[in-house]
This record gives structure tokens, C-alpha cells and sequence, in this order.
């Protein structure tokens, strides 16, 4: 599963994830858009991430956030580089 957030407190918001989801892999980080990989064993605690995540987005300046499956292309590319 990818996560993305949208944040100019990288510092902050990385801590946050890592707190709440210790097992996230930090996968690209560029400019004020961050991206953690999370393993599907991990999605029974999605939801209290999105709850901790909803009551601290003001403190975090968290703009957006969302979660997707990997893609087949970036599966490819974690074998092929």
C-alpha cells in the first residue's frame, strides 16, 4: 500500500507516521510531498492512522493525504533496479 501526504513539515509529519505506523518504509520525498509504503499485514491500523491523522492535520499543515494500491509498474521497478 502507498501513502501520500502533502506537508512543508516533513520533520514533524515523518515522526507522526513512524509513531503510528512503525513498519512504514519512506519511499520519496519531494518538496512538500511525502510517500511511505506500508505493508498490507498493517491495514487493520488504517483507520486509527486516518483518525490521529484527521486530529492533527492542523498541527502537522497537512494539505492532503491519501492511500493506494502499488501499481504493477512500481512492483517492476523495485525488482528491475
Amino acid at each position: 500500500m502507498i501513502f501520500y501526504i502533502e506537508s512543508k513539515q516533513f520533520k514533524d509529519v515523518n515522526a507522526f507516521i513512524l509513531q503510528e505506523m512503525p513498519d512504514a518504509t519512506l519511499r520519496e520525498h519531494i518538496g512538500s510531498e511525502i510517500t511511505y509504503s506500508f505493508k498490507l499485514e498493517q491495514r487493520h491500523r488504517f483507520e486509527h492512522l486516518f483518525k490521529q491523522l484527521e486530529m492533527n492535520k492542523e498541527k502537522l499543515a497537512i494539505g492532503n493525504y491519501g492511500l493506494s494500491d502499488t501499481t504493477l509498474e512500481e512492483v517492476c521497478l523495485i525488482f528491475f533496479i
